[in-house]
């Protein structure tokens, strides 16, 4: 984590002149922008973080642009708010936010609001698969063809079914729909929505570097921490 930490502060003294953006009025509705030396109708990556709806935030994962802006790739870092203080639906309603104002900005930061790449880890594969769907696309006002790639690594696609063999998944499920209902969890799912994981092919994911000649689905599904 201090790798992270440290590695974040470096990206963000060279490349952060844009960061602290709000696209919300809600705690952690902030989202840091980081565009390659030579913008121009750049692709962009819009990334969100994992700590189990609960943890870390935008900050401690500007280490992840490095590598996009060196190939001519932007990066958002999107910052959303956390639980046990917000539900699932407010923090899945948030993310939706995110992708449509990265959508509805990115040309005045120089990147190309046809050409972006959701992605997150943990959490933050869940609410990449969540806001990408064809469904809260539509409710965001971002056409489907906008998102080239979806790419969710260790995320948990179906909140109605935690991994019993993983304990916190199942308490952090809990949390955040304490009375769950089969509506909730299908809303909240993208496993349960039309179109979530197939519409978009997925961006490759070599070492955390993007490879601009080789897009191929690839969602991960392991649950992990």
């Amino acid at each position: 984590m201090k790798k992270y930490v440290d590695d974040s502060a470096a990206v963000r003294e060279a490349h952060g002149s844009r960061v602290g953006l709000r696209y919300g009025e809600r705690v952690d509705e902030i989202i840091d922008v980081f565009t390659p030396s030579i913008a121009g109708n750049a692709p962009v990556v819009a990334f969100f973080h994992g700590g189990w709806w609960k943890l870390n935030n935008r900050v401690q994962r500007a280490c992840l642009a490095a590598e996009y802006l060196k190939r001519g790739y932007g990066f958002a870092s999107i910052g959303y708010p956390l639980a046990p203080e917000h539900s699932i639906s407010t923090i899945s309603q948030s993310a939706r936010n995110a992708v449509s104002w990265l959508y509805r900005n990115a040309t005045s930061f120089g990147l190309n609001p046809s050409k972006i790449v959701v992605a997150g880890n943990s959490a933050g594969g869940h609410l990449a698969a969540l806001a990408a769907s064809e469904e809260e696309l539509a409710a965001a006002g971002v056409p489907s063809n906008a998102i080239v790639g979806i790419v969710a690594l260790s995320g948990i696609y179906d909140l109605g079914r935690p991994a019993r063999s993983n304990q916190q998944a199942s308490r952090s499920s809990r949390t955040l729909m304490p009375q769950r209902s089969e509506r909730l969890a299908v809303r909240s799912s993208p496993r349960r929505r039309p179109g979530t994981l197939t519409t978009a092919s997925s961006a490759s994911w070599a070492g955390l570097a993007p490879n601009p000649s080789n897009l191929q689905s690839r969602v991960s599904n392991r649950r992990e921490a």
